[in-house]
């Protein structure tokens, strides 16, 4: 018999979007980090298999994801204490929803490559306020400063930031979608600089330090709680990727 109901409706509306903090939603679920991760690790090939992760969660056939939570509880028999398998309901839709969502940024990065972004820092300027980041990953490899390749609007305020390495900057930039200034300033009081520093906090103690930190810090740097999300499911599909 099931113990652990479905959470209130607004409530989960929130957590499957990930406008919940991550260990809010592990409390709610009653797991553990790794134990999340398990459910990660095991529900993504079942996900990948039987469903289009382009097609929204909503617009999915019914008996396919009836499927895919059958298949679940098989690998994850202790699901079986959640009303309906929520959980396992709850890493779909965020698999297809973070899915959905990497698409369309895909789509307007090959946009904005097409409309002529790769304009120089000088002439850009001139056209917008707004931050503006250039970075070329084939460069060499020694760290850069945030400072020096953004401009802002803020006059004095610009002259802040931490240095980080090429590799890494292309990593948050690329994989985890989130501004450089602030998430360079966010990792330096954590002690890292580049791609090394980086994977070594991501992988030790299954990443659970990095993430606590990220969480509670985060904002104390100026990232909102979606960049936050976006930089812990970063680390933690590099840290799924290889051992």
């Amino acid at each position: 018999m099931p113990t652990i109901a479905i959470p209130e409706s607004d409530l989960y509306d929130l957590m499957r979007t990930r406008l919940v903090p991550l260990a809010h939603m592990l409390k709610v679920m009653r797991l553990s980090l790794s134990d999340w991760n398990t459910v990660q690790s095991r529900m993504r090939p079942i996900v990948d298999a039987h469903l289009n992760r382009d097609i929204p969660f909503a617009q999915q056939p019914q008996d396919r994801l009836s499927l895919v939570l059958t298949e679940g509880l098989r690998v994850l028999p202790d699901m079986a204490n959640y009303a309906e398998l929520w959980p396992l309901s709850m890493y779909t839709e965020l698999n297809i929803f973070d899915n959905i969502r990497h698409m369309h940024e895909r789509r307007d990065k090959r946009k904005s490559r097409r409309s002529g972004r790769g304009l120089s820092l000088s002439s850009a300027s001139h056209s917008s306020g707004a931050d503006i980041t250039l970075i070329s990953v084939e460069t060499s490899p020694s760290p850069v400063s945030t400072t020096s390749m953004t401009t802002s609007s803020q006059g004095a305020n610009s002259s802040s930031g931490s240095a980080i390495d090429q590799k890494l900057a292309a990593f948050l930039r690329t994989d985890c979608g989130v501004p450089l200034t602030k998430t360079a300033d966010a990792l330096a009081a954590l002690g890292i600089s580049d791609m090394v520093t980086f994977n070594a906090a991501v992988r030790k103690e299954n990443g659970e330090a990095f993430e606590e930190f990220i969480e509670k810090n985060g904002a104390q740097h100026g990232l909102t709680l979606w960049e936050i999300f976006s930089m812990v499911r970063g680390a933690n599909k590099l840290r799924n990727s290889k051992e």
